[in-house]
This record gives structure tokens, sequence and C-alpha cells, in this order.
């Protein structure tokens, strides 16, 4: 619910920024504030902080993720007309899965070498890297012709009313964000289950053995994403059709809870991991 309110509040501020000055500035930003939060967070984490400290994280990594994948993709569009974009999404993608990869691979090794503060001082150093590359690529490339400029949004973009009655007037946007909205409920159940289970299924352990197990999961899933969006997705589509395509979540879902209504298996679990993390990203998106 924090996350959700949040959100609001943080995308009405992007897109008000977005009339103001530049995707890249808004980007320069939106890095600085991750990298302040994962610093001042590897400080408090060693001083055995409250336990609303930890829902504040929460809260704050995942805004701070929402929020990146929205403004970084509004600064690449500047750098490709929509013909590239659809032809180099798949490797933007394997990046992304790629990162991950390392992520969840430094979290199995070394969370009990270093502990959470230096995962924490690791994130922010990477995200300050991602702010030198972002300076650089604003410095030496230059910014394409805006494909939307000419389209259904001209003489528009300074007015969030004229947005506002043109998706009310698109019954195909109207959809869209419904299957948004129930994709994110379902999202926000199956990572409930799935992190209750691992917490009954790991008990014995404590934090630091789910975070590893989460962390291991994680980076063979990407692996997996990886593969199938460079060899896979792509013919798959071309044989089944899209038509088909698009029932490969639904059915996957369904195939997982129906599953777990009879079953607490530890394999369940995985499986809703798997959907969030892997089929949600591959497939749906």
């Amino acid at each position: 619910l924090c996350i959700a309110s949040g959100m609001i509040i943080v995308s009405s501020i992007v897109l008000y920024m977005l009339r103001m000055t530049s995707p890249y500035r808004i980007l320069t930003i939106a890095l600085g504030s991750g990298a302040a939060i994962c610093l001042a967070s590897s400080f408090l984490v060693g001083s055995n902080p409250p336990e609303i400290f930890w829902y504040g994280m929460k809260i704050a990594s995942r805004m701070f993720f929402a929020v990146m994948i929205a403004i970084s993709w509004t600064f690449t569009d500047q750098y490709h007309d929509l013909q590239d974009a659809k032809r180099v999404y798949s490797i933007y993608s394997a990046a992304y899965f790629f990162g991950t990869i390392l992520a969840g691979t430094a979290i199995n090794l070394l969370l009990d070498s270093i502990g959470f503060s230096g995962l924490l001082i690791g994130s922010a150093l990477s995200i300050c890297a991602a702010l030198m590359e972002a300076r650089g690529i604003a410095r030496k490339s230059k910014a394409v012709h805006d494909d939307s400029a000419e389209g259904v949004f001209s003489g528009n973009r300074d007015s969030f009313s004229s947005v506002v009655r043109l998706i009310l007037r698109s019954r195909f946007t109207i959809i869209l964000l419904l299957l948004s909205l129930f994709m994110q409920l379902l999202l926000t159940v199956t990572e409930f289950s799935y992190m209750d289970s691992f917490d009954r299924n790991f008990s014995s352990g404590g934090e630091k053995e789910i975070a590893a197990f989460l962390g291991k999961c994680r980076a063979l899933i990407s692996m997996c994403n990886i593969i199938i969006g460079f060899f896979i997705y792509s013919r798959f589509v071309r044989r089944a059709g899209l038509n088909n395509a698009i029932l490969v979540t639904p059915l996957f879902f369904l195939a997982v809870y129906s599953g777990w209504v009879f079953s607490d298996m530890i394999a369940f679990a995985v499986l809703g991991l798997i959907a969030v993390d892997g089929i949600l990203f591959t497939v749906e998106d």
C-alpha cells in the first residue's frame, strides 16, 4: 500500500519534471538519490536498526526500481528511432538480466563475508557507474527525432488533461491499463505467497539463508531469461502465433496456483518466483 501510494506521488512528480527538464536530468537525479539511499542504508544496517527500517528499505528499493525502469526507457528513447528500438529490445533486456545474474551471484557468494552493508555499498558504486555512463551517452551521442512528436500526442505535450481525455477515449488503452492493474495484483499476491513459503521452509537458517537462496534462484532465472529472449521467444511467437503466445502467462500462473492450493511444497514457491521474475519479463512484457 505504501509503495503504491508513493509511486502515485513519484510518478506525478516525474511527469511534471518531464515538462520542465530533460530525461537525462531526471535520470541523474534518480540515480543520485538511489546511490544516497544505498550508502545511508549501509551505515544503518550495521547499527541494529528497528524492524521498520526493513519495511522502509523494501518501499524505497521497489519505488527506485519502478522509477528507474520508466526513466531509463525514457532516456533511451532519445537515442533510438522506433524501428531500432524494436530490434534492440532483446539486447537491453539481456543486459538487465545479466545485471540480475551478477547481483544474485554476489548475494549468494558474498553475503556471509561482506554482509548487507558491503552489498549496499557495492550497489551504490554500481549506480555511480551507471551515472557516469549516462553522462557519457548524453555528451557523446546525438539525440534522434522524437517519434511521438507527430503522433496522437502532438500539441498536447504540456496538457495533462488532454492526455487523460485521449486515454479515456481509447478502448485499447483502457483495456491495457486494466491488464496492467490485474498483473500487478497477481504479482503482489504471488510475491507474498512465495516469500511466506520460503520463510516457513528456511525458518532455521534465518534471513541470510533466504537472501542467499533468492539470489541463487534469481541468477539462474535471469540466465534462462537471456537464453529464451535471444534464441527461443521470437521463434516460438512465429510458430505459435501471437494470439497463442499471449496465453502462456495466464496458463503458467493457473498451473502454479492449481498445485499450490493443494500443496505447500517449496517447488511451487520456486515456480511462483519463476512466474514473477521470468514469465512476466520474458513473455508478458
